[in-house]
């Protein structure tokens, strides 16, 4: 895991070039846009804006209730790679060069993370 920044820091992800593609990160932020028909949601940190397309598991309920909502706090996991143009098309208003394939989580008491990160793999 030592290529997983600190939870906290989008900034790390400010500068990075094309050889840092599919860098898994783990990283929090605040929501500030988001995107129930594309499944996806725009984090910030820092003055830093990342697009997240978050894999979350679909059961009986509307993917609404698995996103979470504005000024949510939250924590991701997932792969870096470079923003499509129509992954930028959803949320117009942001400029991004990245984006997260991801699953998310809420920030929540007792979660340990590490070891939730170690049970996931993702190809």
């Amino acid at each position: 895991m030592a290529n997983v920044p600190s939870p906290g820091l989008l900034r790390s992800i400010r500068g990075l070039g094309d050889l840092d593609l599919n860098l898994k990160i783990r990283t929090a932020g605040i929501v500030v846009d988001r995107s129930d028909m594309g499944s996806s949601i725009v984090l910030k940190s820092n003055s830093s804006n990342v697009l997240v397309d978050c894999a979350i598991p679909m059961e009986d309920h509307s993917l609404s209730n698995y996103l979470p909502l504005l000024s949510d706090r939250i924590i991701v996991l997932g792969y870096l790679h470079q923003a499509t143009p129509q992954e930028t098309r959803r949320h117009e208003t942001f400029e991004f060069k990245y984006s997260i394939e991801a699953v998310l989580i809420k920030k929540t008491p007792g979660l340990n993370l590490e070891e939730w990160e170690e049970s996931i793999d993702i190809n």
